[in-house]
């Protein structure tokens, strides 16, 4: 017994070290400064991918060679855009879009709030899609080289994996509707950053909620160490999100239900989520009879109790000095808790497409930034910016092993984010809220 202890500290010692190195190699390998602007590198990793999708198509389809790349085949170009904008001629006309009915292409119902429907009365034909996407995508685009600011080259290159990486590819190809939403949280982080109104950046961010529901979650970005207008801000916007489902109830659960019947508790393949790996095991008949007895999200949810608990230990046990966090770049952080608040929510729904990955591109300049500068958290830092790279292009890394193991590696991954920004988000909450979190007067 003694012999296996002493093995299993020797190997964790080791692991740690080796971590803590790779951590040290990894800042100095990407605060390398430069005389370029490491956006140009980003703007050719951008511009090298399209030409090479262009000039595929001269010997091949070129859905095709996209999918040698992880991209997935689209029935129509910008086929997401073109499908809203079906949807919204066929609301026009008389139908009741959120039911099925033989207007509505694709799916045969609308997935989406009904609060889309008001742009019916704009009477945009699909005839006008490609122009329309090609100003989403630029706007998409333009907002991304603002908000990376200027980068040294390894940065560069850093931003151009992930900009080249299939989901954010599959969402530009698609016209995404999540690519409407990253454009009106990058505007209310211009508000923030430009300290113009906050009622504004409410008003971005509420927009999107009604849109899309998911960025309601974004409301505890605003929390700061004013602590009275922080809580009036939030139960306000609280407030207006409860009236908002309330009111929508019926559409909600109707759309719910019909997109974990015919997609997520079927595919797992560029899912991500605190159900995934569980709708994944159910295909096995002994996970399936271990399910059938106790619930799979009843498992999962109690996991993610437990996870959150022992997050909430560690820090109130730990010496990690909050503040320090906090002061090593404050220009960030509201970025960041966009895109923490976003992650977490959305891993908490249980299941959303990779699409969403799109949004840590606000975490990656503090997350950067804690790499550089925080020498308490540069491992883990590292490790997720690591992790993030190999999960948006876990269909082309792990596509030659065994499904499971693929799968398996995935969500593990996508896990440790979710407890990584659960326990930086604790960390750079104000301080009266860390005090309220962690019942603590410290």
């Amino acid at each position: 017994m003694y012999s296996t202890n002493f093995q299993i500290t020797k190997f964790s010692n080791y692991l740690t070290k080796f971590l803590n190195d790779a951590g040290d190699k990894f800042a100095l390998f990407i605060s390398k400064p430069s005389n370029l602007d490491g956006r140009i590198i980003l703007l050719l990793f951008i511009s090298f991918y399209f030409i090479a999708i262009y000039v595929s198509s001269f010997f091949m389809d070129y859905d095709k060679f996209w999918l040698y790349l992880g991209v997935f085949k689209a029935e129509t170009l910008f086929m997401d855009l073109n499908y809203i904008i079906s949807v919204l001629d066929c609301s026009s006309k008389g139908y009741d879009v959120l039911s099925p009915n033989p207007c509505t292409p694709y799916h045969g119902y609308f997935s989406y709030p009904r609060i889309w429907l008001l742009f019916s009365n704009l009477h945009v034909s699909t005839d006008s899609t490609v122009g329309i996407a090609i100003g989403i995508i630029t706007i998409f685009y333009s907002s991304i080289f603002w908000l990376v600011g200027r980068l040294n080259i390894n940065e560069g290159i850093y931003y151009g994996l992930i900009m080249c990486s299939p989901p954010i590819m599959l969402a530009v190809k698609y016209c995404h509707p999540d690519i409407y939403i990253f454009i009106l949280c990058a505007l209310a982080v211009l508000v923030v950053k430009k300290k113009y109104p906050a009622f504004w950046a409410y008003t971005f961010l509420m927009l999107a909620s009604f849109l899309k529901l998911y960025p309601f979650a974004t409301i505890i970005a605003f929390f700061n160490e004013k602590k009275k207008p922080s809580l009036i801000a939030f139960f306000i916007l609280l407030s207006i999100g409860i009236i908002y489902i309330f009111l929508n109830l019926q559409d909600i659960i109707y759309i719910s239900h019909n997109l974990q019947e015919k997609f997520w508790s079927k595919y797992v393949v560029a899912e991500y989520g605190c159900l995934v790996l569980f709708d994944f095991l159910n295909y096995y008949p002994f996970f399936h009879y271990i399910f059938s007895v106790i619930p799979a999200k009843i498992i999962s949810y109690t996991i993610v109790a437990i996870l959150i608990f022992t997050l909430i230990y560690i820090i109130k046990n730990q010496k990690l000095n909050s503040d320090l966090i906090m002061g090593t770049v404050q220009k960030h952080l509201f970025n960041f808790k966009i895109s923490a608040s976003i992650y977490i929510g959305t891993f908490l729904i249980g299941n959303n497409y990779d699409y969403k990955f799109m949004f840590l591109i606000f975490a990656i300049p503090q997350l950067l930034a804690w790499v550089k500068y925080n020498n308490e958290i540069r491992t883990i830092t590292m490790l997720v910016l690591a992790g993030i790279i190999i999960t948006i292009w876990s269909t082309v890394l792990f596509s030659k092993f065994y499904f499971f193991v693929w799968i398996f590696i995935e969500e593990l991954i996508n896990w440790y984010i979710f407890a990584y920004v659960i326990y930086m988000m604790i960390h750079i909450s104000p301080l009266w809220a860390r005090r309220m979190l962690l019942l603590s007067k410290k």
